[in-house]
């Protein structure tokens, strides 16, 4: 893969019709989709994608994204670098409809326009590879903070809180002397 730019859209019909592949590197910055997940715009996204059309006639996206992101620490909420690999498998279709003829290996890309938008593409497939919750893989991130968890731990802080029941308990209570 070579660190050319990566193009941001794509002519439909041309890229599958002359089953073209696109390789590059894509800047953090113009993915808008990802602008509060990421902690910076620090990073680098390559990025091979290969446009074909399989035996059905359906109009086939293959490929990998490969990704060095910053995001917060879900635990401690300090910056944390993770490295993404994902592969790309999409078939584009006209309506989410059609979805239902696809083979189950791929999943839907819904483009009615001539023009597909393969920065938001690319986004779209960050995302969804990005791991559900994003932690330091020290469980100890927390102490690192130097953080307190004794004074709510003890429930010191809670002894004098009112449970949410205890208003409802009060009315009941009220209801029932009358």
């Amino acid at each position: 893969m070579g660190d050319c730019s990566f193009p941001e859209y794509a002519d439909v019909r041309k890229v599958f019709l002359q089953e073209q592949e696109i390789s590059g590197s894509l800047s953090l910055a113009n993915l808008d989709n990802l602008s509060g997940i990421l902690n910076s715009g620090n990073g680098r996204l390559r990025v091979n994608l290969h446009f074909f059309h399989n035996n059905s006639g359906q109009r086939i996206i293959t490929g990998k994204l490969r990704a060095d992101i910053e995001v917060l620490c879900q635990r401690c909420l300090q910056p944390l670098e993770l490295a993404i690999e994902d592969d790309i498998s999409l078939a584009v279709i006209e309506n989410e409809s059609d979805a239902k003829y696809l083979e189950a290996n791929y999943d839907p890309w819904v483009c009615k326009e001539p023009r597909l938008s393969l920065v938001d593409l690319v986004g779209e497939q960050l995302i969804l590879a990005l791991p559900i919750v994003s932690l330091h893989s020290d469980p100890n991130c927390l102490e690192k903070l130097e953080y307190d968890l004794s004074e709510t731990e003890n429930g010191s802080d809670l002894v004098d809180a009112q449970t949410p029941f205890e208003g409802l308990r009060s009315l009941i209570e009220e209801s029932t002397k009358k």
